[in-house]
């Protein structure tokens, strides 16, 4: 089978390629060129730091769509473990915050012996959220250099 035939039998099978994109669809595809395509923007961010895409999903749209369903409302795909790979394990739909709240480089601190976000922090004690990170440089530097 040619892959114009694989493309072809793919996009009746479920209906949603080429032409008819879902918002899934282009999920599905987006996350499949960060992985695998080095011209991809993002691919140093992913493919380039080894995060690829499961056996079960790379190339079956519809094991995809089974596993994740449809997007809710104001949500994409984010995967719960930065580090790891594109998986029903390890994926889910998230709005926005949710996702901010798990990145690489979210900084957390401990406040009233509770696990927080530094910026969430900044919001409910009302200042500004570079307030929270220049404490934070300050107080590292002084623990690095005078012990507690």
């Amino acid at each position: 089978m040619s892959a114009a035939q694989v493309t072809h039998h793919t996009n009746f099978k479920h209906g949603e390629g080429h032409s008819n994109k879902s918002v899934e669809y282009r999920t599905w595809s987006g996350m499949k060129e960060r992985c695998y395509s080095e011209r991809n923007h993002n691919f140093p961010r992913y493919g380039g730091r080894g995060i690829g895409v499961c056996e079960r999903w790379r190339y079956d749209y519809l094991a995809f769509l089974t596993d994740m369903g449809r997007r809710p409302e104001n949500q994409t795909l984010d995967r719960i473990d930065n580090d790891g790979d594109y998986s029903p394990s390890n994926c889910r739909w998230a709005s926005r915050r949710a996702q901010q709240a798990n990145r690489r480089n979210t900084v957390f601190v401990e406040f009233a012996g509770e696990r927080i976000l530094a910026t969430r922090l900044a919001e409910e004690v009302g200042v500004e959220r570079n307030a929270i990170y220049l404490y934070l440089k300050v107080k590292a530097y002084l623990e690095n250099h005078y012990g507690n």
